[in-house]
């Protein structure tokens, strides 16, 4: 398949454009993934340490409010088994001022209930089999925090956190416990979101779920059994793991709290940052597809100024080369292929314009050689006839004087041998001059020859000159063809730049409507950490939450802040894009115009080299005809040669007749000389 001349340009240019746009956005691609994940990553670590902190921290204080109410004088009396009322409302006052309990109790050293936010526990609660009540009765220790269980109190999943209580010279005369419902952190972690499927949830030292979104694996130490749940047990501080299940590739941030033992994990599954990274790839690959067709643009708009205007001064003064006008030069200063193109083309008219004039003056000269020729064959004839009206009067006059007077013989035959002396000379030049003219007539027919034969190659050269402007037409009907094509595709490319354009000031309508939403967050924030400072260590655990939520707030403004900027750029680009797209048509437009145009010059180009090549080829023929009637004459000088060589011969042998005759006359008139003695001699 033969390629246009276009299509030799755009083809490589083509291939390095998009394969230098497809890696770049195969490499931005794998960039964006990377950058998305570590992002994600550093996301889901700040909230994890930051949910360890609320929950541990919700812990601590706890425990030190237990720690604070054990020592009042309600509760050690409580311990001891004494009035409940006043230990009772106490209690109540102590629950309202924690996080995430629900009921506290007081035990005396034999696990059995004195005093409780739930009346009905007391004095029927036993919890002398627990392992935080063996903790603080019999290894004497503070700060104790079970494993989960079903509380005897309220009949829930908890979390128990125990503390002793001394009387006044420090002897243990009880405990104190709360709960901590399981439920009630369950739902504060199921508002925690990552993404639109990830989720959070709470280990213990065992690996058992404290908390998790899904109430039915509530107390359930199935995970610990599994490979990401053995790593994450392994882990002794922060951390971010890859792991994959049926469900897919997923990412886990683990936060691990020494005190309690207790590990908060956020995990999200990889799929949806792939989404983000994978929509933004989408977003680069359209720009770079909007670069792309812009550079192809601007190509062809080179190419049409660098090439193809040079290529079209070529076509035109092809087109007055075929109309006969060989005087032009052809002058193309651009130091390429396209020049030495312009060079060749003057050339080829020089040497067609040359070969016409020799072509006319060999013509000329085979006429004068034609009339030179038709002289010396009637002076030939001319002489011819001399001869035979000599030779005619020479036999006459001999004969007469034979028959007539025998006395006037000799004057005769003397006469008769300066006639044939004169006819041989005659016949001499004759001879001489038929040789000559057989002599020119051999150089006419070679110049004949010759013209016949550089007709016959200026016949070729019309040939080629045709083949080559219909090539040129059937080049000039696809680049029509190609160009339509362009067109319509950048008006498809103009559309898209539209379209784009809208997205993008949509997008920047959405990133305005972020960043009010992140404003107003971060007051909000500022404000949760100014009430949370008023509250002070009550308010401390929440005042942290706050100025988490301050700091994703204020990175969420400078990431909208980029965005926007982003956006922007991209506006621009895409009016600048479409702005190169409306030029690019309106060249397409007028590159369309001037191949039709080239292509109607191409067919009079056709047509005037058929008639050219059809000129030329009677002119052949002329000179062939020609040809053959000087060989035809050649041949006829040849039998006048002859002819006058036999003449010669015969005046020559004529001549010794003469001389015979002569001899013979001399004989005779010996004899009449005698004849007459005689007759005189017998007279006397």
């Amino acid at each position: 398949m033969r390629l246009s001349l276009r299509a030799k340009f755009f083809a490589p240019i083509l291939g390095i454009v998009v394969i230098g746009m497809a890696a770049l956005v195969i490499c931005n691609d794998r960039s964006v993934k990377s950058a998305f994940k570590q992002v994600e990553s550093q996301s889901m670590v700040l909230l994890d340490q930051a949910m360890l902190k609320e929950v541990a921290g919700s812990v601590t204080d706890n425990l030190a409010l237990l720690a604070s109410f054990a020592k009042t004088p309600q509760l050690v009396a409580a311990a001891q088994g004494q009035s409940a009322a006043e230990a009772n409302a106490l209690l109540t006052t102590l629950v309202k001022g924690m996080v995430g309990v629900d009921y506290a109790n007081v035990f005396d050293l034999k696990g059995l209930a004195t005093a409780s936010t739930n009346p009905a526990a007391i004095g029927k609660v036993n919890v002398a089999d627990r392992d935080y009540f063996a903790a603080v009765v019999r290894d004497t220790k503070t700060d104790v925090v079970s494993k989960a269980l079903i509380s005897r109190t309220t009949g829930k999943a908890a979390v128990v956190l125990a503390q002793p209580i001394r009387d006044g010279a420090g002897k243990l005369v009880g405990l104190i416990n709360c709960g901590m419902d399981l439920e009630s952190l369950t739902a504060d972690l199921a508002a925690t979101k990552i993404g639109q499927t990830g989720y959070a949830f709470i280990l213990d030292a065992q690996g058992m779920i404290l908390a998790h979104p899904d109430k039915s694996l509530l107390m359930k130490t199935d995970f610990a059994a599994t490979d990401i749940g053995k790593r994450i047990l392994a882990t002794t501080g922060n951390a971010v793991l890859d792991y994959s299940d049926a469900s897919g590739d997923h990412l886990a941030a683990v936060a691990f709290d020494a005190k309690t033992g207790w590990r908060v994990v956020v995990e999200a599954p990889l799929a949806e940052f792939r989404a983000y990274a994978d929509a933004a790839t989408r977003q680069n690959a359209g720009i770079a597809l909007a670069v792309t067709l812009a550079i192809l643009a601007a190509v062809f708009m080179l190419l049409n100024v660098a090439v193809l205007g040079k290529l079209r001064a070529c076509m035109d003064f092809a087109a007055a080369v075929a109309k006969g006008d060989h005087g032009q030069r052809l002058h193309i200063a651009s130091g390429d292929e396209l020049q030495t193109l312009g060079e060749a083309l003057s050339a080829m008219s020089a040497s067609i314009e040359t070969s016409l004039e020799e072509a006319k003056a060999k013509g000329a000269e085979a006429l004068a050689q034609a009339d030179r020729v038709s002289t010396a064959l009637e002076e030939a004839r001319q002489a011819n006839e001399q001869a035979e009206t000599a030779k005619s009067q020479g036999l006459a006059m001999a004969a007469d004087r034979l028959q007539g007077v025998m006395d006037t013989l000799t004057g005769v035959a003397e006469q008769l041998s300066r006639e044939i002396a004169t006819v041989s000379t005659s016949v001499g030049e004759q001879e001489r001059r038929t040789t000559e003219t057989a002599t020119a007539m051999e150089e006419m027919n070679a110049t004949v020859l010759e013209v016949a034969k550089n007709a016959a190659a200026a016949s070729t050269k019309a040939d080629d000159a045709r083949a080559q402007a219909v090539n040129g037409r059937t080049v000039v009907e696809k680049s029509i063809a190609a160009i339509s094509r362009v067109d319509a595709v950048s008006r498809e490319v103009k559309a898209g730049m539209d379209e784009l354009g809208a997205k993008a000031q949509a997008i920047g309508t959405i990133m305005n409507v972020i960043s009010d939403i992140a404003d107003q967050t971060n007051l909000l924030a500022l404000n949760a950490a100014i009430e949370a400072a008023r509250a002070g260590d009550a308010g401390r655990g929440f005042a942290v939450v706050a100025d988490e939520v301050r700091k994703l707030a204020e990175k969420t403004m400078t990431a909208t802040k980029e965005v926007g900027a982003s956006i922007g750029a991209i506006q621009i680009g895409a009016r600048d894009s479409m702005a190169k797209v409306d030029e690019a048509t309106r060249a397409v437009a007028d590159a369309t115009e001037l191949a039709g145009a080239s292509e109607t010059a191409l067919a009079q180009i056709v047509a005037l080299v058929d008639e050219t090549s059809a000129q030329v080829q009677g002119i052949a023929t002329a000179a062939e005809e020609q040809s053959a009637t000087s060989e035809e004459i050649n041949r006829a000088e040849e039998e006048v040669s002859r002819l006058s060589s036999e003449i010669a011969q015969g005046m020559r042998e004529s001549a010794g007749v003469v001389e015979d005759l002569t001899r013979q006359v001399d004989g005779l008139e010996d004899l009449v000389a005698a004849f007459r003695s005689n007759s005189l001699g017998e007279g006397r």
